[in-house]
């Protein structure tokens, strides 16, 4: 079976007798925190929603807000975990070791996201049959069960997202030379696909028909049409936002994001291109490369990641052979 192991695992030691294995995993306590969103009816402080002592990130609202998916490494490894929309009700869904980049299809019932662990072929797999490659797309039904590969296999498909109908996903794949990934789009169905944009990140549907993603050469987040075209650069915020390129997302006809320059939170209406302060949540010392937000669908919350500190803890896997 695959072994909980996270990027900062040392010092391991198994039992002469017994079948057991301890070993020292350091971690970066990375938090989720709320605050009162766009539409909030209060005012009320910044809250812990869902904290342990390791990594929460990548938040993501189902869509009738009842749910939360998120990455936790409190098994020992990145994994898809969900939770009731007030912190309540936790469930692991995946047990990869990896997983990254939860976002729900737009009919709820299942979850996307991206893992370096896959077998060549869509469909059921068998754990023995799982290897080590590059981050492919998987989905996984929101009440749980073994996930499915629906990228094609072998060339990488990192941070997949819906479309608004639910036929196809994006995705960022390899490696350009300007620093950034391509982005594609995918019908799930007949495995067609279309390069959208060069050189960026982490592609999201609007509801105006277009997909934004963090572009590399435009220092912020452009967009382009879902059928492809021109490239639009929606916002620039300098190369150095660059590591946050995370931290932004989408909120009906609204671009919501971290400003690295004075670490608020902030809102772009697309159309009258006006910004507003949401929230003025952040230290220098509660930075960190993978800060991820999102806005309930009501605008009621807006959920962020944050650093709260470092150390480390001792893991048992019991049984071991």
């Amino acid at each position: 079976m695959p072994l909980p192991f996270g990027e900062e695992t040392e010092l391991l030691s198994i039992a002469r007798y017994g079948g057991r294995l301890v070993y020292e995993s350091e971690f970066k306590d990375t938090n989720l925190w709320r605050a009162p969103g766009p539409n909030a009816v209060n005012s009320s402080g910044p809250e812990s929603l869902l904290a342990s002592t390791a990594d929460e990130l990548f938040p993501a609202y189902s869509p009738d807000g009842s749910k939360i998916a998120f990455i936790s490494g409190r098994s020992g490894g990145w994994e898809v975990w969900v939770a009731d929309v007030d912190g309540s009700n936790i469930r692991q869904l995946t047990n990869w070791g990896f997983a990254a980049h939860p976002r729900w299809s737009p009919d709820g019932q299942q979850i996307s996201f991206s893992s370096g662990r896959y077998a060549i072929g869509s469909g059921n797999q068998e754990y023995a049959t799982v290897g080590y490659n590059a981050d492919e797309a998987f989905v996984v039904d929101a009440s749980g069960g073994f996930p499915q590969m629906i990228s094609e296999g072998g060339r990488g498909a990192k941070a997949p997202s819906w479309s608004a109908d639910g036929r196809s996903i994006y995705f960022e794949s390899g490696f350009d030379e300007c620093g950034g990934a391509q982005i594609w789009k995918r019908n799930i169905d007949t495995g067609e696909e279309m390069l959208l944009a060069r050189c960026g990140f982490r592609p999201l549907e609007g509801v105006d028909g277009r997909v934004y993603f963090f572009d590399v050469e435009g220092q912020g987040i452009s967009s382009v049409p879902v059928e492809g075209g021109e490239i639009r650069l929606e916002l620039s915020h300098g190369g150095e936002c660059r590591r946050f390129f995370n931290a932004w997302t989408l909120w009906e006809r609204n671009l919501v994001y971290l400003d690295c320059q004075d670490l608020a939170i902030k809102m772009l209406d697309l159309g009258t291109r006006e910004t507003r302060v949401l929230a003025d949540v952040y230290t220098d010392k509660q930075i960190s490369e993978y800060l991820s937000l999102d806005v309930s669908p009501d605008g009621q919350w807006l959920i962020y990641s944050r650093f709260d500190g470092g150390g480390s803890d001792l893991m048992l896997v019991d049984p071991f052979e």
